[in-house]
Formats: C-alpha cells, structure tokens, sequence
C-alpha cells in the first residue's frame, strides 16, 4: 500500500499534489475539531513517542538535514503566508510563549516557596536547639556523629554491610518525643530510671526533670492516699 501511494504521489502534477495537500488538511482539521479531550492527549502522546523514538535513531547527519530541511519548510511557508495568516501566527506564537512564561514563572515560585519553607525549618530547629543545655547540645552532636557514620556505612556496600539498628544509642532523652529518630531501637530503653524525687505538697515520686506541680498543682489538688 505505501509503496502505491508512494509511487502515485510521485506521478501527480503540482495543481493535484495542492489539491490533495488541501484535502488533507481540511479532514484533519475537522477530525481534530470533533475529537474529545482524551482523544487529542493520546494522539499528541502518540505523536510524541513517535518522534522521540525517530529523533533517537537518527544519525549526526541525519539530524543535520532534517534541521535543514524544517528551516527551509518553514521560510517558504512564511514567505507564502498572506497579512492575516501571518497575524494569526504572531498572535499563537505570543499566546504560546505567554503560557510558557507563565509556567516558568510558576516554576519559580514553587522553587522560591521550597527553599523559604526550608529556611524556616532550619530557623526553627535551630530556635528549638538555642534553648538546650550543654549536655543536650552534646548528646545531640554525638547523635548526629553516629547518623553520618551509619549513612556512610550504608552507601558505601550496601550489599555486605550489616547495620545493628541498637547500636545507636538514646543519648537525649529528654524532649526528643519532639525529634523522633528511626535509628535509635527506644524498645532497647524501656528503664527511663527510678523514681527519685518527692513532691514537697504531695509527696508523690517523679522522675528527675519532671515539671513541678504535675502531680497535685503545687498542692491545689489534694490526692487521696491509696496505699
């Protein structure tokens, strides 16, 4: 079949090549008028496919020549085209780059609100970490000494090294139900400690660091004794 059409085309005169290049354009139009959303997305993905697959075999010079012969298609259609087709290409070429500067400039925006979203978590934990102690600021860096050395052991043989999640051990204790670490085995650190100190108002044992008058509100609420 394609070598019939091939070799009618090459046997048509000029006047019946237009007339069956004007033909074709008139049913194409009108079949991409009719098509639906869904019709025209497949057919533009199949078109692309196409063409990337063509574009990826071709050679250096076969690259070349059709660069070539699309910028002489182009100067003989523009040359041919009369006033209003040229306005209505100007208008569609500005339309296009309106809506791919749109997109760019969206694109930006997404960066500049990723990278803000970043330095406001970075101001935050650093804001959380100006108000540790000296021996949680240092439990901390040894925590995160032991991160990159895992992370490191991790990339560099993935398939021969063996990672004990329980050698990582809990060093900060106190406030990291904010900080949540998924290296650290908390089941291994079920002894939190004993129960050391006392309630002045209410006697009741607390752990060490626990707030004041959690138990009994400095002594507003009387507890019942249950022993």
């Amino acid at each position: 079949m394609r070598t019939q059409n091939a070799l009618s085309r090459s046997q048509e005169s000029a006047e019946a090549h237009e007339m069956r290049l004007s033909i074709d354009r008139e049913r194409h139009a009108k079949s991409r008028a009719s098509e639906t959303f869904t019709q025209r997305e497949t057919r533009l993905s199949s078109q692309r496919n196409r063409t990337d697959v063509a574009r990826s075999c071709e050679s250096v010079e076969g690259r070349q020549a059709r660069l070539e012969s699309d910028r002489e298609r182009h100067a003989e259609s523009r040359a041919s085209e009369t006033y209003t087709q040229r306005e209505t290409r100007l208008n569609t070429d500005e339309q296009r780059e309106e809506r791919r500067a749109a997109a760019r400039q969206r694109y930006h925006e997404l960066l500049g609100d990723a990278s803000t979203h970043l330095s406001q978590e970075r101001d935050r934990i650093q804001e959380i970490r100006g108000t540790w102690s000296d021996e949680q600021r240092a439990a901390q860096v040894e925590q995160d000494r032991l991160r990159r050395n895992v992370n490191q052991l991790s990339t560099s043989d993935e398939e021969s090294t063996v990672y004990d999640i329980e050698e990582q051990p809990w060093l900060n204790k106190e406030g990291s139900g904010f900080m949540y670490n998924v290296a650290i085995n908390y089941a291994a650190y079920g002894n939190i400690g004993a129960l050391e100190e006392v309630c002045a108002h209410c006697q009741a044992r607390k752990w060490k660091g626990e707030p004041n008058g959690m138990c009994c509100a400095s002594g507003d609420c009387k507890v019942c004794c249950i022993m």
